[in-house]
């Protein structure tokens, strides 16, 4: 094991687990910022000569990711994978017999790539010639990928069971907002009612777990409480709040209402994270940065005028694509937006920027160490999505003595008793109520707004 690689507890325990319960498939729940990639490197690194792994294949859920996959095995553990995909000197990917020629212990590619062309057949091909039987497989966030869709059919077809010799699968959430089953055959399923079927991971480290371990720093989430006004058609409701809603609808016009760019709630909002900065500033924390999630590229031009202003500073705004083929949300905007991340990742000091506007949620495995706040100005409440955004924060800044960090949201719902199905499902250790008290009014943690979230 290199020198640079220390394990943490979980992932020794981890390791041990999969050890002693070397199933074919292994699916390991981690939650952001635990360690996921370094967890599973680790399993392959420590059992691939006494099992005989002759490669490694890694599928990851963005192309930027490649890259730092790599990195990652390379920096911790000595690996050499290949990441640059389709090589255009050669029109292909590279076969493993020529990785191996070249020192390398094997590659890198996203589910993307899988699905175009006919790269899932070529890859089965080049796997099923030279190693056979000898590959471990990493499916890295691994509810990408569901039998019904071309992710997970590109996976089935590249990597049956006489290929590979064994399948780590990694998730912090592994479930589906379209409620389709993850790689059904390859993972373990069991019925929760009608119709109804929950994933079980053969291990698991929770936020719970990384908040007692100090690997994340702590949370919190904010609201803000007032009376409203909303318009449907010609009707209008006045004296509203988000809490007194009584039915889907009236929750659905108090969220629009309060995501409207131009309006009050986004107008405090925005000096609330702004204010806290400067704070944050005074105390000799100048990087520190807040992300805005909006629904559409028109409102993140929106959002990107009201910040300046209300605060005379820029924000930077970034475009994540729904990469699945054939989604209708495919956008494209401006210059590559992982070389805007990584460039505002880097920023330090006073000149750091400090506002970051996503359409659509900053990719998974994107690290940007000193978002310290985030403000969720879109109608998207989808606990998927909502717990993945809220890993964007979850990094420890500074390393040595973290700060808390905060989103703030106006989808909050205080009656646990209304939700027993997806309290048991999604938040079996209760922290989605427990209470947390700011200046701005006495709130809830992220709760589900129906039964069916």
């Amino acid at each position: 094991m290199p020198l640079c690689f220390a394990p943490r507890d979980w992932q020794e325990r981890f390791v041990r687990a999969y050890q002693t319960n070397l199933k074919k498939n292994f699916l390991l729940e981690a939650c952001t910022s635990a360690g996921k990639t370094a967890g599973a490197l680790h399993a392959f690194d420590s059992l691939k000569n006494v099992l005989d792994w002759r490669f490694l294949v890694v599928v990851v859920p963005a192309e930027h990711l490649m890259r730092q996959y790599a990195q990652d095995a390379f920096n911790l553990f000595g690996l050499n994978l290949s990441y640059s995909g389709t090589v255009r000197s050669i029109g292909r990917l590279p076969t493993p017999e020529e990785l191996l020629q070249q020192d390398y212990h094997g590659l890198v590619v996203s589910y993307q790539w899988l699905t175009s062309s006919s790269n899932a057949s070529l890859l089965f091909n080049d796997l099923s010639r030279t190693v056979s039987g000898k590959v471990f497989l990493i499916l890295d966030e691994v509810h990408h990928a569901s039998s019904d869709l071309a992710f997970g059919q590109a996976c089935e077809t590249a990597f049956p069971d006489r290929i590979i010799s064994h399948r780590l699968m990694t998730s912090g959430t592994p479930f589906r907002s379209d409620n389709k089953r993850i790689l059904g055959n390859w993972l373990t399923y069991r019925p929760v009612e009608e119709n109804a079927y929950q994933c079980i991971p053969d291990f698991q480290y929770r936020l719970a777990d990384a908040l007692s371990d100090e690997i994340i720093p702590p949370f919190s989430f904010v609201t803000m409480e007032g009376e409203f006004a909303y318009r449907r058609g010609r009707a209008v409701y006045n004296g509203r709040t988000f809490t007194n809603a009584t039915n889907e609808q009236q929750l659905k016009d108090a969220l629009n209402t309060a995501i409207d760019v131009e309006g009050g709630w986004v107008k405090e909002a925005i000096e609330w994270a702004h204010t806290r900065m400067q704070r944050d500033r005074a105390k000799g924390l100048p990087e520190c940065a807040t992300y805005v999630r909006v629904p559409t590229i028109l409102a993140a031009r929106q959002m990107k005028e009201r910040i300046r202003r209300l605060t005379n500073e820029d924000a930077l705004v970034v475009v994540s694509r729904d990469d699945e083929p054939g989604s209708i949300s495919n956008f494209q905007f401006g210059r590559d937006s992982s070389e805007q991340i990584e460039q505002f990742a880097a920023e330090t000091g006073y000149s750091a920027r400090s506002w970051i506007i996503g359409v659509g949620m900053l990719g998974e495995g994107v690290s940007i160490r000193r978002l310290k706040y985030r403000i969720h100005a879109t109608n998207i409440r989808a606990i998927l999505s909502f717990m993945q955004d809220l890993g964007r924060l979850l990094r420890c800044f500074p390393e040595n003595n973290p700060e808390p960090v905060e989103t703030l949201s106006s989808i909050f719902n205080r009656n646990k008793e209304r939700f027993p199905k997806w309290a048991k499902r999604h938040d079996p250790d209760g922290w989605a109520w427990q209470r947390n008290d700011m200046k701005k009014g006495r709130c809830w943690l992220f709760v589900p707004i129906n039964e069916t979230n």
